[in-house]
């Protein structure tokens, strides 16, 4: 029983360079630094969607005024 206390009450997490203890082995979930970077990755992805499509239907508009 004193391992099973033990191995819940504090964890080392290495993430990156850096080797983080936590509580409950979550705490980088809750770090507002962390929550940043989750969030910008998040909306990062949908922006090169984004772009992505509409860079496509620009060189779509620009081969149709070649081609009339």
């Amino acid at each position: 029983m004193e391992n099973l206390t033990a191995a819940n009450s504090t964890e080392d997490h290495t993430v990156g360079n850096t080797t983080e203890t936590t509580a409950n082995g979550y705490g980088f979930f809750f770090d507002p630094a962390w929550q940043l970077a989750l969030t910008v990755e998040f909306y990062f992805r949908y922006v090169i969607i984004a772009a992505g499509i509409f860079g496509t239907a620009a060189n779509g508009l620009v081969l149709y005024a070649l081609i009339v």
